[in-house]
Parts: C-alpha cells; structure tokens; sequence
C-alpha cells in the first residue's frame, strides 16, 4: 500500500536561508516538479496531492501545467477497474501493486540493476522522469514486446531504448497480450460504475485478466457480495477471440467497449455468434444503442461496443491475412533526433516542436519536427511553439 504525498514538503517559510526553502513559494518554478510528481502518482496504489508549501491544487498553475496535470489525474480515475483487481490480488496474495522488474523476471540479471523503473501490476511498466528539463529518457525492457501505451510503438525487450517524454509525457508501457479494465470518464469515485467498463487488448497468443467489483463502500464483500469477471484472449493465425465470463451477475460489466490493437483487418465481427454492425467511425460506437464496431485502420485498433445483459460474452474476429501491419517502431539512438510522435493522446503535447501553417479550406495546423514542407500547399510563416 505504499504510497507519497504528491508534491512532497516543501517549506512555506519566506526565509532565504531557510535550506528547505527549495522554490520560495514561486508557483512558476514549483510547476515543472509537480507535473512529473503528478504523473509518477497516477501509477502508484494511493494517489493523493498533500503536501506543505507551495500549491497543492493543480489550478493554481498555469495553464500548460494544468492540462497535462488534468489528463493524468483523469487517467487515475478511469483506471480504477484496473488498480480495484490489483487491491484484489493483494488481498489474496499480499502480492504488491508496485513490482521491481525481478518480480516478474528472476532470470533477467539486468532487471535487478534497475532502480528507477518499476510494474504497475505484471502489465504496465512505469518509467518516471527524475530529472529537470528533460524531454527523453533511457527505459530498459525486459523479456517480450512493450507497446507505448501513447504511442503503440512496439518495443523488443532485453536491451535499452531512448524514449520521447516531454514534460507532461511519463514513458508508460503495456506489455504484449496485456489487458487493461478501464472505467468511463469519472469525476469521482461515486461515480465509478462497474457495470460499463473498457478492456485495452494487446493480443499476443493467450492472455487473460480478472476484473473485480464490489460496492466500494462497505466490507460486505467478506460475505462474498462481489464479483470477479474473468476475461480471456487468444489469438492464433486466422482469428481473435475474447471470452468474458463473470462468476455472478451482482457487479457484472453489462456493457464492455474493447480496444483492440490489431495486426492484421479484422473480416467478420461476432457476439455470441450474431454479427456486429460496422460503423463508420468511434463516436457511433459509443452513441451507440446495441452493438457495434469500428476499425481505426490508422491506428490498427479495433473499437467494439458489446451489450452482454450481465451474462458471458464470446467476441469473434475474422481476420484478413493479407491485410497485416508492421509494429509501429521506435527510432533508434542514431536517428532519434527526427522523432516525430503521433499526436495520441492529447497528452503528448505541448512539446518542443516546430509549427507550419497551411490554408486548405479550414484543416488547420500542420506540426513537424526537423522536417520540410513536402507539397506546395504548405505556407512559409514558421511559428515555433514551445
């Protein structure tokens, strides 16, 4: 149950000489800290901004700071499915929210050296910035595959990358057949409703994950008033499937929005054997009345809306083999000065970029980073944008 104080003591004495009077009230100087302070907690078992001096609240920053403090803050809050099951695990267990890489690798000699990475449950590897004005960072991965969780860059495990993180970016990675329970957009706990609930899926052969649920409020969870939903998936050539089976219907999801990184078109989409309506973009999933599905191409990720009446749910994919997509790769060390991250989420920027505007009837800015205007359309009034 570790955890810190967000923001940490800082003393609120005007004295000069005072050696704990580390930013002199100034909220401007505080703000770079915070931010990564913020992000850094969004990852650990308790999330709580308290601390002595400075600013603990996060509008009273400017605005930059704010909005990157507001999406990891919100992040924490649609990830409550996610950390209730590893609360469960340790109930269980008394296995730890925060892991050492070791924990799940014992025959990596490397993961016992590394001291300033950590899991986040076995699914997520955190990588938090621990310097100033730093907007890169060196990340080790242990054995298999990690996928940005921004990004979707794919990462191979057993050696060491260079990773983007401008400062409202903490280098966060999901590991290959991960599954991630995320909750809708909440402003509180009260509002969490574990009846519809989001799965991010990162097939990779068989995986699975369990979802638990109570009231959150009372113990009656010790006279067994919960629910542990198991989710499955397994991916082989041809097809995808993902089975959900909760063990009761008392806090069972009755409707799940799956976000699938794919590899290869999904053909042909089932619920419990009847097919799904395609649609031709997210936000008709998510308005949507019964089931429904959306194919990102863009981003490979395959968006399905899933109505399941408390009750187990089969999901099948079809899978087009010759409609497969090469991993999203990170740069290299040689040439990472031309990294150009896509925009996703909005938490990757601000960051030090260089805009280009173009006029093509309303479509807005164009950003790029050491690169040239490739068409004619583009126009020569450069702003840079820090």
């Amino acid at each position: 149950m570790w955890t810190c104080d967000t923001g940490g003591f800082l003393s609120p004495t005007n004295n000069e000489s005072c050696p704990y009077n580390l930013y002199h009230n100034d909220c401007t100087e505080h703000a770079e800290l915070y931010e990564r302070w913020v992000q850094f907690s969004c990852f650990t078992p308790i999330f709580r901004t308290h601390h002595a001096g400075g600013e603990a609240v996060p509008f009273r920053y400017n605005e930059m700071t704010l909005d990157g403090m507001s999406h990891y803050i919100k992040l924490r809050y649609r990830l409550i499915p996610y950390v209730y099951s590893l609360y469960y695990e340790n109930h269980l267990h008394g296995t730890p929210i925060m892991r050492p890489l070791f924990w799940h690798y014992p025959d990596d000699k490397r993961a016992y050296e590394i001291k300033d990475e950590y899991l986040f449950g076995e699914n997520m590897l955190i990588a938090p910035v621990l310097e100033s004005q730093k907007n890169f960072r060196k990340v080790y991965f242990s054995q298999g595959k990690w996928y940005d969780f921004d990004y979707d860059y794919l990462y191979e495990g057993g050696r060491e990358y260079e990773v983007y993180a401008p400062q409202n970016r903490i280098p966060v990675f999901v590991r290959a057949w991960g599954i991630i329970p995320m909750s809708k957009d909440i402003l509180n706990t009260r509002e969490m409703d574990f009846k519809a609930l989001g799965l991010l899926i990162y097939p990779e052969s068989d995986s699975d994950c369990f979802i638990y649920a109570d009231d959150g409020i009372t113990d009656s969870y010790l006279n067994g008033n919960y629910t542990v939903t198991k989710v499955t998936c397994h991916e082989d050539a041809n097809s995808l499937k993902i089975h959900i089976s909760p063990n009761n219907s008392d806090y069972s999801p009755a409707e799940i929005t799956s976000h699938i990184h794919m590899k290869k078109a999904p053909v042909n989409i089932t619920l419990n054997g009847e097919s799904i309506t395609s649609v031709n973009r997210l936000t008709s999933v998510e308005i949507a009345e019964g089931n429904a599905a959306y194919f990102d191409e863009f981003n490979r990720v395959l968006h399905v809306k899933m109505l399941l009446n408390d009750s187990e749910g089969c999901l099948d994919i079809s899978l087009d083999e010759g409609r497969c997509y090469d991993a999203f790769k990170p740069f290299s060390e040689e040439s990472i000065a031309g990294q150009l991250p896509y925009i996703y989420p909005p938490a990757a920027v601000p960051c030090v970029i260089q805009a280009i505007h173009y006029d093509r009837g309303g479509e807005g800015v164009a950003f790029h980073k050491n690169t040239k205007p490739q068409t004619a359309v583009y126009r020569d009034d450069s702003a840079e944008i820090d």
